[in-house]
């Protein structure tokens, strides 16, 4: 369970991406990189309609949950994605970058 209210996700009109010009919220897509999420979210790139924490994905179509969310990096949930590839794959990606800066 998450500590804070899950958002719906929801998904941008083509003609409005995220961008960094027009940055996504919190459970909004479709951003292809962090800069196009507001300042202190991330991206997250799911392929088997796994949310982020917070963000609750079953707003969406199934045929749509496979896209890129921005979500709260800070939102900890008690459900670790065990055995679910997207949530090791997103931990790897942050603790790769946490180590390049010189952690």
């Amino acid at each position: 369970e998450d500590t804070k209210d899950q958002k719906d996700a929801s998904l941008r009109p083509p003609d409005t991406p995220c961008s960094e010009k027009n940055p996504c919220e919190a459970g909004e897509g479709s951003c292809k990189e962090h800069s196009d999420c507001k300042k202190g979210l991330e991206c997250w790139f799911t392929r088997e309609g796994v949310g982020p924490p917070g963000v609750n994905m079953s707003s969406l179509s199934k045929d749509k949950r496979s896209t890129q969310i921005c979500f709260d990096p800070g939102v900890q949930s008690a459900f670790l994605g065990l055995g679910i590839p997207a949530y090791y794959e997103h931990l790897k990606a942050a603790l790769v970058g946490w180590l390049q800066r010189g952690a």
